[in-house]
Formats: structure tokens, sequence, C-alpha cells
């Protein structure tokens, strides 16, 4: 897939930039808010994180870009000074950049860090020692420093003391200007943006998101056989939309296609939001309107979002879905943005999984709970507990 991904890119006349290196999988911290460590050894690392980087070096990816997190399997060493010691995270290491990325992957393109403003390199080394280091340590360029004239300060003199050799700062500069020169900004740097719309936007590549949007769709989970819904069109059917928090919705709303989609084969439905703002009076609210419905279909909305330092629901909003799981009302649990959701809702009897969160997949997942388009997708995932890669079950159209 990151194959494919990076072929189309390129081929856009885009670079296209593998990232975090070496892998930012397995994480308990945002390092948007700390340094966070992946403690496995190196053997497992061959086996989960470097197999896709080798795979993009392979199909030439043009960029690759560094992780703020700290591998001791293949770093140990701890941040020159740093505000507090700290170990070594792969923007900063000359083990990981230059001796894993570039002489043993043979990554000839582009390296960049990742925002050095981020808490796990700004809040331990300042901007021109965070600056120099990374460009000691392999990077090409260091990108979005919270003090730009601090970096670049902390680069030259590292490069007056010897501590950087001009001839490295040579050979990426001669990388950034091959770079440019491959995606033609010598000629061209504009971009034109009123041609966009007719380049993409068109039905034939609509088409193309909708089925792409359709095959997605996996129904992980159905203990009572209830998906697709074989409900009356008078039916009273409750509809909660479940948001992990109600702020930071910049682009749409969650449920802004589902819940009409849904009035459109139920016109009794009614539709709740519940974030974390809900109060214990609406939770009975909910409750209460539970009792009276001929199905319930929840939609779960849990983004991965920068600085949130959070991918799941409250406690009370997994009390109110595992309550209403228990009664023999129908309910089916619709999981929009991140798909491990399904593994702190296990108790739910029946989970739809569709990986993204925007209008053209909650059409698509009304569809399949409908019964009016088939249900086929795999999980390219595994979810600890519960099921492996590959699992899904299969639902015909009505």
């Amino acid at each position: 897939m990151a194959q494919a991904y990076i072929r189309g890119v390129q081929d856009g006349g885009m670079i296209a930039t593998a990232k975090h290196f070496p892998g930012h999988g397995d994480t308990a911290t945002d390092t948007h808010l700390g340094l966070a460590v992946i403690e496995h050894p190196r053997s497992r690392l061959e086996q989960v994180e470097l197999p896709p980087f080798k795979a993009a070096i392979d199909a030439g990816v043009g960029a690759v870009m560094s992780s703020h997190i700290a591998l001791p399997a293949l770093d140990s060493t701890m941040v020159e000074g740093a505000a507090q010691p700290i170990r070594s995270p792969a923007t900063l290491s000359l083990p990981i950049l230059t001796g894993l990325l570039r002489d043993e992957m043979n990554f000839g393109g582009l390296i960049y860090t990742d925002s050095m403003s981020m808490f796990a390199i700004a809040q331990n080394v300042s901007p021109d020692r965070a600056a120099a280091l990374a460009v000691k340590a392999g990077a090409d360029q260091v990108l979005h420093s919270p003090d730009d004239d601090a970096a670049f300060r902390g680069i030259k003199a590292a490069v007056q003391n010897g501590e950087i050799a001009e001839a490295q700062i040579t050979r990426s500069a001669e990388r950034v200007l091959a770079a440019k020169a491959r995606v033609g900004l010598h000629l061209s740097r504009g971009v034109d943006l009123g041609g966009i719309d007719a380049s993409l936007g068109t039905r034939e590549h609509e088409k193309v998101a909708d089925d792409l949007a359709a095959r997605a769709i996996t129904l992980i989970k159905d203990d009572r056989h209830q998906v697709p819904l074989t409900l009356p069109r008078t039916a009273n059917v409750l509809y909660l939309s479940v948001i992990d928090y109600a702020s930071g919705w910049r682009e749409g709303a969650p449920s802004r296609m589902f819940l009409p989609e849904l009035k459109k084969r139920w016109p009794n439905v009614t539709g709740v939001e519940v974030s974390d703002r809900t109060n214990a009076d609406e939770f009975d609210l909910v409750r209460a309107l539970a009792r009276k419905a001929d199905a319930i279909v929840a939609s779960v909305f849990v983004r991965i979002a920068s600085y949130s330092g959070r991918m799941d629901l409250s406690e009370r909003q997994v009390s109110l879905l595992e309550s209403l799981g228990t009664s023999q009302t129908p309910l089916v649990a619709v999981l929009f943005g991140n798909p491990y959701t399904a593994t702190f809702l296990k108790k739910l009897p029946a989970m739809v999984v569709t990986y993204e969160e925007f209008d053209g997949m909650e059409q698509a997942a009304v569809r399949a709970i409908a019964g009016e388009a088939p249900v086929t997708g795999k999980l390219p995932i595994s979810l600890p507990g519960m099921f492996p890669l590959g699992h899904g079950l299969d639902r015909p159209t009505h």
C-alpha cells in the first residue's frame, strides 16, 4: 500500500514522504506532548517497524521524516546539552538517521525532521542546540523550529566549531536542490488552485472514492445477526452520535451525512449527540429514549488528534453504550476514525468499522447497515484481544 501511494504521489509531480522513521505505531505517548520510547529489541524492529520503510525506499520515495521517539535498541545514548537527561530520539540520533537510514538502508533522498516545536524536543532541548544535533545526526531540513533564527545560529556555530563538517552541509544542499529540480520548482513555483476541482473533483474520482468507502466497511462483530437491520419503515430508531470530545471539529461535523441518510430509510429517527460535555441528566434521557426505541444505531467518532493526549471515549460514554447493548433492542455501533476504538467497546453486540470520518464514508455505512450494499471488508490490522488481521463478516444485500 505504501508503494502504491508513493507512486501515485510522485507520478503527480510531488515529493512523497515516508514517516515517522523508524516507526511510530507502538507508543503510549503523543510526541506533541512528550518524548516517546519504544523498548523493542532490534529483531522486532526488523520484523514490524522497518519493513514499510524498506518498501518505501524500494519504491523510490523522495523523503523520509524522522520521529521524536527514542529506541534504545538502536541508540542508547543520552542527548548532549539537554535541559534534563533524556535518551536520544531518532531526530537527534546519528546511529539512526545516518547509520541505519543512510548507510544500512541505502536511502539517498531528503531526510526531514518532524516538527521541532513538538514538546518531545522543544521542552527538552533549546532550538539552537536541537537544530544542530538534528543536522549532525543526518537531517537535511529542520522543520518548524520554535525559533528559526536560533536554529540557523545553532547550525552555523556547529559548522564553525567543526562539530558538523561543511561537506555535510553541501551534500544536504545538493539533495534539496536536486529535489526541487525534480518537481520543476526552477520552472514554476505556483499551483493553479482554480484547476484543482477540475482535475480532482470529477464524477469519475467521486465514484472511485465511493467504491473504496463501500469496500472498506468491515463488520467485525454481529452476535445477534442484526446487520443489516431488518426494520419496517415506520420503526422508531434512536440515533446516537457519540463523539470523543466536542471541540476541534474544523471540517464538517460528525453525523452530518449519517443522520439525514438514516432518516431517508426510517423517518422516525430521534438523534442525540453524546460527548464529553454530556451531563448525568442527559445520559438518563438517552436511556429513557432507548427504552422506547425499536432499534439503536450509534456512530462513534474517535479521532487521532495532535496535542489531545487521548484516543478514547469517557468512562460514562462507554458505560452508556455497554448498558444499551445488554437490552434486547437491536444495537449497531458504527466506528468512525480510530479502528482500535473497538478494543474498549468489546461488550457491544454488533460493530462496524469504517477507518475514516467523512461524508462519503458515513453514506456508505448507512447503506451497509440498511442492507443496500454488501459488506465484504476485512481488517487490515489486528485488534488485540479481539480479532486477527483479515477478520471480517460478510453480509449480502437484502
